[in-house]
């Protein structure tokens, strides 16, 4: 298991937290899946912990699949997944009990692109968790460049939102939680797809959900990144301030290696 440690307690205004307790994020990719410039998880989590490192008061662990390190499956405040269906991880054991105790303790939850799916005999219990669910048997997908469009401007998480087109793999008919807060959508052959949203859950906790994030470049578009660092930031229960969070990345590692796996 390859594992990247990221930490910070520098001070910052760009996010006020209100107070000076360090929030842990666990943040857990599965080995690259799809082919080069895609589905590139681990290195594609490495960039949003940098994006998350430039806030005060957190400390982040990239891991590559769940950690055995009992360090980091304890005390965390949010866990983060860019993988393979993660409804399939998190509520099939080894990692089902652990995980459901930290749900139970209303623990932050965030899914990217293909995590936001699961099996569907676990569909109707990661509704509850996520508030989406992507699966093959009722979901379809598009890959085109198309038209962001915000559905709630005022919801903390699209603080800075700036319309704009991107290119992406487009998650169609995904299911939602009656719950739901839908953030942002895409309008595909006339009809109009959730590709962003939240969750309050019943057990206090938090989840925010995104389909976008397919391509390598999709993260390397600023609104992207802080789309999905305030995202992450509100299931914390941080206030995000309205110019939104900064997301700067050293280009160095933004850039995908030529055969990054």
């Amino acid at each position: 298991m390859l594992n990247f440690v990221f930490a910070t307690a520098a001070e910052s205004d760009s996010v006020d937290q209100g107070d000076s307790k360090v929030q842990r994020i666990l943040l857990v990719a599965t080995p690259h899946d799809h082919p080069y410039g895609t589905h590139t998880y681990l290195h594609k989590l490495k960039v949003v912990a940098a994006c998350l490192e430039q806030q005060p008061n957190i400390e982040t662990h990239v891991s590559l699949n769940w950690p055995t390190d009992s360090e980091w499956t304890r005390d965390l405040d949010a866990i983060v997944f860019h993988s393979s269906p993660a409804g399939d991880i998190v509520l099939t054991e080894p990692v089902r009990s652990q995980f459901k105790a930290m749900q139970a303790a209303g623990i932050g939850y965030t899914a990217i692109h293909w995590a936001s799916g699961a099996e569907p005999e676990r569909g109707d219990e990661y509704l509850d968790l996520l508030g989406g669910w992507f699966h093959f048997g009722h979901s379809g997908l598009n890959t085109s460049e198309r038209a962001l469009e915000s559905l709630n401007n005022e919801h903390p998480v699209l603080k800075a939102w700036e319309p704009h087109s991107t290119t992406d793999e487009f998650y169609l008919r995904v299911k939602f939680h009656p719950d739901v807060k839908p953030l942002l959508q895409v309008n595909v052959e006339n009809e109009n797809h959730v590709v962003a949203w939240t969750l309050e859950r019943k057990d206090g906790g938090k989840s925010f959900g995104t389909t976008l994030g397919h391509f390598h470049q999709n993260f390397e578009n600023p609104a992207f990144r802080r789309m999905v660092t305030q995202g992450i930031l509100w299931t914390l229960n941080r206030d995000i301030p309205e110019a939104g969070v900064i997301v700067d990345v050293d280009e160095a590692l933004m850039k995908l290696p030529p055969s990054s796996r």
